[in-house]
């Protein structure tokens, strides 16, 4: 199994026909194997987990108890077994003016907040956040909030709040109020901040606005787990592993990689890096002719919100059309 973080954020950024020129080896398998979509927006309880978490989650057969894995104190199970509290993610990102509603735009890629943006405006939203109570704390790989009690809320992650009304996507539930005016005053900290009137100058949506999603409170080491073998990097998959009393490989960067680490395993998990380059090459052409040689008996895809299933017979299936990923939402 092999997951891709971002997928469907690529696909965007790149454009419908440099997609379908770089994603042809991707076509061919969805064209011969069994390509599924699985999204329910009017699902809140998922809402709060990034689209390729449900996905590892379906494909783990964890995703009964959602709640369990949510992604803030999840992910920070992968530093920290004693952390006490409910965790949140924040997320710095642009909500952008529209005729009559607020847009809310991901600064991802190209559009990321620096190392030196955070560093420039960690101190202020702390302090704002320390005067609600509440803490801010860096895992290395993005900000968390922590509140010392738990909160009755739910969130929706920032692929959900693209994909749908920002009126929609707020936090909701009993203790939504207080966050929700807590997210409005950050929006007037980072209002007119030196670092966005660089950004500004460079042609940079401003990072106007911090996203709290994810919100949890850490989960309880589970009994041992035969879960796949595993090769990532990220702390999600990392802080799900250790629940179950298990560690993962360091991520590998290329399907090479992964092939050579492998050997014989009966199944194994991969999580390729956000932003990692051209896929098609990296990825899923050696995972394709891995399969059509025999090597690997099965591929299964998490891309985002869609599913991919190839067996080896179905990759000899030629005689069918590939479906570029243009086409999937037809």
């Amino acid at each position: 199994m092999v997951i891709v973080p971002g997928f469907a954020a690529t696909l965007k950024s790149e454009g419908a026909h440099a997609a379908g020129a770089q994603r042809a080896c991707l076509a061919r398998l969805a064209g011969r194997g069994s390509l599924l979509r699985r999204w329910d927006r009017h699902d809140f309880s998922r809402r709060a987990l990034a689209p390729w978490q449900r996905g590892l989650l379906d494909r783990l057969g964890l995703d009964a108890d959602v709640q369990r894995y949510a992604s803030a104190p999840t992910s920070l199970a992968a530093h920290r077994a004693d952390a006490a509290g409910y965790w949140m993610h924040a997320e710095p990102v642009h909500l952008a003016a529209g005729l009559d509603h607020l847009v809310f735009v991901a600064l991802r890629g190209a559009l990321a907040a620096t190392a030196a943006e955070r560093a420039a405006l960690r101190e202020p939203l702390a302090e704002h956040l320390q005067h609600a109570g509440l803490t801010l704390h860096d895992d290395g790989h993005g900000w968390l909030v922590r509140a010392p009690a738990a909160l009755e809320l739910t969130t929706s992650c920032p692929e959900a709040a693209e994909a749908m009304s920002l009126e929609h996507s707020l936090p909701a539930g009993p203790d939504a109020g207080p966050i929700r005016r807590l997210m409005t005053e950050l929006q007037m900290v980072l209002h007119e901040h030196p670092v966005n009137e660089q950004r500004a100058a460079r042609g940079l949506p401003a990072i106007n606005a911090i996203w709290l999603w994810g919100g949890g409170t850490p989960g309880t080491r589970s009994e041992a787990r035969a879960l796949p073998v595993a090769f990532a990097d990220h702390d999600y998959v990392r802080g799900l592993y250790r629940l179950h009393g298990q560690e993962c490989a360091p991520g590998v960067r290329s399907a090479e990689q992964l092939l050579a680490a492998v050997a014989r395993r009966a199944e194994v998990l991969a999580v390729v890096p956000e932003a990692d380059g051209d896929l098609d090459a990296a990825w899923f052409a050696p995972l394709a002719r891995a399969l059509g040689a025999g090597r690997i008996a099965h591929l299964d895809l998490v891309l985002d919100d869609w599913r991919l299933s190839v067996g080896r017979l179905a990759w000899w299936r030629f005689w069918r059309r590939p479906r570029a990923p243009a086409e999937w939402l037809a």
